[in-house]
């Protein structure tokens, strides 16, 4: 299809308005990513936020419980030692049960609320003097007695938690220290019986925080004490033992604990240089719960902004794109003949002109055909203008088919059009104008016969203006005119 309108100067550029489209998708883009990116970066902030306050407040809890088991094992290593010293001393001493020894350790035991027995032992293992009544239960073969016959033991040794042979139904463990003669062989143990329930109700009033847990366990995964309790005080972990191995003096681990399969932040203390750790921990599910629902509401505003954006830059982009249709559209209609659909006059003066230079610049031939139909007033008088009107489309469809796409085809008036024809010398232009008188002779009917005069005419490189070369043209065409019609005349150079 010949270039009919060209996409000159007075013309919307698509691609232009394609660069302007996707610099509002870009932006768009932009303002949505960042919306995004900072709706993100708030709720890890958050998350993060969160769990660190977490770890602070179960990492003071746990240093503040340890604190607590390290001063009552250093009281009991205190007490031990008070007792060894009485028992060198005081002369009874050397008589099982003897009362002053007896008022001693009663009095020992009453300042000391979390112990709830005291026990000497003597080297096979009898209890020579403690602080219980009726029948002493034989004890030689618990470990807080076997482990110091086996080999010397530094400090004291803290057994696991066993139930009470005496109270059933009483879980206990013990504190021991040995005492050695210079030889080294043992004289006596003195035994500390602390019953669990003393840590169930001394830090009954420990007030935790939803989610929070606090156990006090050994290094042989042996659980002594844990809020809230679940039913695992005494009871043995070794996966806590192995986890432990981990730890050195503090350390603070992520891990699914092994009591109640949830995933928990656990913040380790060693009691002083004891075998004992208090774990402090929290559970995420819990901990996060806060920030959930608010993060609910942050990605919901986040998510309103990033489709408004979206909505903006969509509606932005129409409104872009309607923009450039209709300024097209005028555009088009500025520069076209709205029955034929050819361009019109003043679009066809510019084209020249644009040609011309062209054609100064890259030394190229360009042609001009100006064709008038012939008798055309005859057309609308016997059959009207309707008639006329349906004849001149006729005309602009013949041409639209013969003529080239680099070719701009115009009305140039009432049944006058003109043909451009870039890089087309004279002859091939009188060549292409009597294509189109032939075409147009076969387009007619029985009633209306249509033909057209011609002239053509090339552009010289003395002709600085169209207007010179139009005239040669519209000579061209009076002569064809004047020789009868229906014919092609060129102006030829002068010799």
């Amino acid at each position: 299809m010949p270039k009919s309108l060209d996409g000159g100067s007075e013309h919307s550029n698509p691609s232009e308005v394609c660069h302007f489209v996707k610099r509002i998708w870009t932006f768009g883009i932009l303002c949505m990513a960042l919306t995004i990116f900072f709706v993100g970066h708030n709720l890890v902030t958050q998350r993060q936020a969160a769990l660190q306050q977490a770890r602070s407040d179960v990492d003071d809890l746990a240093q503040s419980v340890a604190m607590d088991m390290s001063r009552i094992f250093f009281g009991l290593s205190q007490i031990f030692l008070g007792v060894h010293n009485v028992l060198e001393v005081a002369p009874e001493a050397s008589r099982p049960f003897a009362l002053p020894v007896r008022h001693v350790l009663d009095e020992l035991k009453a300042t000391n609320p979390f112990v709830s027995a005291l026990l000497v032992l003597d080297a096979s293992g009898e209890i020579v003097h403690w602080t219980g009544s009726g029948e002493r239960p034989s004890v030689r073969d618990r470990d807080y007695f076997t482990v110091h016959r086996q080999k010397p033991v530094a400090g004291l040794f803290i057994s696991a938690p066993f139930p009470s042979r005496k109270y059933p139904g009483q879980w206990i463990f013990a504190v021991s220290s040995a005492y050695r003669d210079s030889a080294g062989d043992l004289e006596q143990v003195i035994v500390a019986l602390v019953d669990l329930e003393y840590f169930r109700t001394n830090y009954a009033e420990l007030r935790l925080s939803p989610g929070q847990a606090i156990a006090l366990v050994s290094s042989r995964g042996d659980i002594y004490m844990r809020r809230p309790d679940q039913g695992v005080s005494g009871r043995n972990f070794p996966q806590i033992a192995q986890r432990l191995q981990q730890v050195d003096g503090s350390a603070f681990l992520r891990v699914r604990s092994h009591i109640d399969q949830t995933m928990r932040g656990i913040s380790f203390k060693w009691v002083g240089a004891y075998p004992l750790v208090v774990a402090a921990s929290y559970d995420e599910q819990t901990v996060l719960a806060k920030w959930r629902k608010g993060s609910l509401v942050i990605a919901g505003f986040g998510a309103a902004v990033v489709v408004t954006f979206f909505l903006l830059t969509l509606m932005s982009v129409r409104a872009q794109r309607k923009q450039a249709r209709t300024r097209e559209m005028l555009q088009k209609l500025a520069i076209t003949d709205p029955l034929t659909q050819l361009a019109n006059r003043r679009h066809a003066l510019d084209c020249a002109t644009m040609e011309i230079k062209k054609a100064q610049r890259q030394g190229t031939p360009l042609s001009f055909v100006l064709m008038d139909l012939d008798h055309f007033k005859s057309i609308n008088d016997s059959y009207g203008h309707e008639k006329g009107d349906l004849v001149l489309q006729r005309v602009a469809t013949v041409l639209n088919r013969l003529c080239r796409q680099t070719d701009v085809v115009s009305r140039f008036g009432g049944e006058e059009f003109l043909l451009i024809l870039p890089d087309t010398d004279l002859s091939g232009a009188a060549s292409n104008a009597e294509k189109i008188r032939t075409a147009l002779e076969h387009a007619g009917s029985d009633t209306v016969r249509m033909t057209a005069s011609f002239g053509v005419a090339q552009w010289r490189e003395v002709e600085s203006a169209f207007k010179d070369t139009l005239r040669r043209a519209d000579r061209a065409l009076y002569e064809a005119k004047a020789a009868g019609r229906n014919r092609v005349r060129i102006d030829r150079p002068p010799h």
